[in-house]
């Protein structure tokens, strides 16, 4: 398969994008500076900021975001394991933003005596899970909770992003290297709205 084909997406929808030039110029050039200012070296390299953004993408479920970071990610020097190893944490963080909606469900389903009565194997397998996902890997266990932050913003869970940014602080992440992950999450939250902004412009283009 040549370079150009390996892709999730229909890329001239991407390349569609460039019409906005004609149509809406500012805001196309204030998001591309956006982006290229979130994803610059600061606190945190150009790479730990790909590899949030490749977590963010799976917990936003956007194609074109994964298709585009994974190869910004190879191009930063990422290993293939480091990669994967992001990928695994915006799909354990997805999981555990719904779970946290779990114990609010229970007295609206009549459950309230079997509150702590919930099924102990689901809890275990979760349990193993969060522990495969997010311990020490390939990737540090505080590259993964920087992950986890950005994942838990892309997901707009009030709770997760509370509970990672306290373990953050309690391991005493510097507060800038936190900040970073949170942008980079806000970016990816525009930038897999801007991927699909292709099919806008090319259903304009058609109606022309």
């Amino acid at each position: 398969m040549r370079n150009e084909e390996k892709s999730l997406c229909n890329r001239t929808h991407i390349q569609k994008t460039s019409s906005y030039r004609r149509w809406a110029p500012k805001q196309l050039i204030a998001f591309s500076e956006f982006a290229k200012t979130t994803f610059s070296e600061g606190k945190l390299s150009n790479k730990d900021k790909e590899l949030i953004a490749i977590g963010c993408a799976h917990s936003l479920r956007c194609p074109y975001c994964i298709d585009y970071h994974v190869d910004l990610a190879i191009k930063a020097k990422a290993k293939d394991e480091e990669i994967a190893e992001a990928s695994w944490v915006g799909i354990f963080i997805a999981a555990h933003c719904s779970h946290d909606f779990l114990s609010r469900a229970i007295p609206f389903l009549d459950m309230k005596k079997r509150a702590n009565q919930r099924p102990r194997s689901y809890e275990e397998k979760f349990q193993q899970l969060s522990e495969a996902c997010l311990s020490e890997g390939v990737l540090t266990s505080s590259t993964k909770l920087l992950i986890a932050i950005g994942c838990a913003h892309s997901c707009q869970a009030i709770d997760s992003t509370k509970q990672f940014v306290e373990s953050a602080l309690q391991m005493s992440l510097e507060e800038e290297a936190i900040a970073e992950a949170i942008w980079v999450s806000i970016e990816m939250a525009a930038g897999a709205s801007f991927g699909y902004s292709g099919l806008t412009a090319e259903l304009l283009d058609e109606n022309r």
